[in-house]
């Protein structure tokens, strides 16, 4: 299963089984147990946030492809204009109006936001890796209320299909506004009853409050986010294991009052993890010198900043693990 629509009532998945041949084959099908449709040779097929459109990826036996909207009714196939050499398909945003995805324009992974209408692909990261990068690190609820990171033990296409199938899972669960303790522990149950052996989650959920300029966070074996206020910085004790673990694990919430003006991130432990020909670790101490440093500045260029310092200190070295980050400044 690939997706699952707000409401419960459909589902997309692709098969790449040996009917499929060299390319996947994409279904629709609605829960209530009518047959499924088959929309075509594509793959990574994600359900728009209305259900009248799904966004795929041509379908090649080499990952290579550009992205189209498909409808899930009567309509025409709409090819969206793509620079990309690789493309990886993600998702729509909120609103509905533009998507999300991960591309590789020949220099490097990242990810880019796109207009529905067709426009031109705009860069909303840095580049992340030279050669592949996992981008479904970070995700944003239909409403645009909630916001969660989620690393993936392991690599390949086991922890590839563990972390498709746990964020599709979180798909379905957001819409409950659980809070973040009890979605964590809703999830973890969910994995446990599917587990892979030597696999587990770990993933940082939180729900903004803007009235009250409130975070609420729980927080499942993710690096500890670090709030920045006036250039001074200091680490959320937001802790709990990873998920997939532990039948009876618990988890506690967490509420950080944001001032106008502060910086608020989430990140994944391969920035603090990455390491130099010595073998030495970027370290946390690093990370928040950066943060503390470019305080005034624009979250964009603090995030290039960031990466920069990163690739400098790993002297050549290929990064280990993906890097991610969630930067938010409160206005």
């Amino acid at each position: 299963m690939r997706d699952l629509s707000t409401d419960g009532s459909e589902v997309t998945f692709d098969d790449w089984g040996q009917a499929a041949g060299a390319a996947s084959l994409t279904y629709l099908r609605k829960t209530d147990g009518s047959p499924a449709v088959k929309l075509g040779a594509w793959w990574m097929p994600v359900l728009s946030p209305d259900g009248t459109r799904v966004l795929a990826t041509y379908a090649s036996s080499v990952g290579v492809g550009g992205k189209a909207l498909l409808p899930t009714g009567v309509g025409e196939i709409q090819k969206l204009d793509d620079k990309m050499q690789q493309t990886g398909a993600r998702g729509f945003m909120p609103d509905g109006k533009s998507v999300y995805f991960a591309g590789n324009d020949g220099h490097g992974w990242r990810m880019y936001l796109q207009d529905v209408s067709g426009s031109t692909e705009r860069a909303v990261t840095p580049v992340i890796s030279v050669k592949t990068a996992h981008f479904e690190s970070h995700l944003v609820s239909p409403d645009g209320k909630f916001i969660f990171g989620r690393d993936v033990s392991g690599k390949g296409a086991p922890a590839a299909l563990y972390g498709a199938m746990a964020s599709g899972i979180l798909r379905s669960l957001a819409p409950q506004k659980l809070s973040p303790p009890d979605l964590l522990r809703r999830l973890s149950l969910i994995l446990l009853e599917r587990k892979i052996e030597g696999h587990f989650i770990t993933l940082t959920y939180a729900i903004w409050e803007p009235r009250a300029k409130t975070l609420r966070l729980a927080n499942a074996g993710m690096p500890l986010p670090l709030l920045v206020r006036k250039g001074q910085s200091r680490p959320i004790r937001a802790e709990g294991i990873p998920l997939g673990l532990l039948e009876h694990a618990e988890y506690q919430e967490v509420s950080v009052e944001l001032k106008s003006g502060d910086l608020f991130a989430m990140f994944s432990d391969g920035i603090v993890e990455a390491s130099n020909t010595k073998y030495e670790e970027f370290g946390p101490r690093r990370m928040e010198n950066v943060l503390r440093q470019n305080f005034h500045r624009s979250p964009q260029e603090i995030i290039d900043t960031l990466f920069e310092e990163v690739r400098e200190f790993e002297q050549g070295r290929p990064p280990r693990d993906d890097q991610t980050i969630v930067l938010i400044r409160v206005r």
